[in-house]
């Protein structure tokens, strides 16, 4: 339910059209329009991104491009459902080169760390990705951007995780885990991501929200 629908498919004209469920926009205009979202949303949007994770991984698939213009939202008011769009980039992984995809393409500042450093990403590097739309979620704010050098030095310098410690809460905790410079650093797979982040807020204030 948190990954975009493709209801249909066809060619026309020389062009192939999808035909994909419609949402209301990505969540860059859902903060500018609502706001930050406060701890027990971040928990609660966090787990049906990680949930998508969770099954997008177990099909075998890097996404590789998460990030706040990917990521659309449906509903209004109290009730917003995230949903995981646009894999013109994810790539299967285990065929002969084990859970790593090489191709190195990404919107710059919005990369993993491991991508501009060896080359590769993993499933962990989108756990980072989540982690960098979750900040933003939280606080409006990107968590590396232009203003923070080259790419190349503002993603390797582990100033996200940096920012994330800095929120010095419990959200900001588990978000630098997700943010950390070092892969070997982080959650190992959306699940024990999700176990960890359940625990930023009191049990019962995540589900408040209704699921799709």
């Amino acid at each position: 339910p948190y990954i975009i629908h493709l209801v249909d498919w066809f060619e026309y004209g020389n062009l192939y059209y999808l035909v994909l469920e419609r949402a209301r926009g990505p969540v860059r205009d859902l903060v500018k329009s609502v706001g930050p979202y406060s701890s027990a949303r971040v928990v609660e949007v966090g787990r049906q991104l990680l949930y998508g994770m969770h099954f997008i991984h177990s099909q075998r698939v890097i996404h590789r491009d998460l990030q706040i213009d990917n990521i659309l939202h449906v509903g209004t008011g109290d009730y917003v459902a995230l949903k995981i769009s646009d894999f013109g980039i994810s790539r299967q992984f285990g065929f002969g080169e084990g859970p790593y995809a090489y191709t190195n393409i990404g919107r710059a500042y919005e990369v993993a760390p491991e991508l501009k450093q060896g080359g590769y990403t993993t499933v962990r590097s989108d756990l980072y990705q989540v982690g960098l739309v979750l900040y933003f979620l939280h606080t409006g704010l990107m968590a590396v951007g232009p203003p923070d050098g080259p790419v190349h030095d503002a993603v390797s310098s582990g100033v996200a995780e940096q920012r994330a410690t800095a929120l010095g809460s419990p959200l900001g905790r588990v978000l630098a885990t997700m943010l950390a410079v070092d892969d070997r650093r982080r959650f190992p797979d959306a699940l024990k991501a999700w176990y960890e982040l359940r625990e930023c807020v009191e049990p019962g204030l995540w589900v408040a929200e209704k699921r799709p």
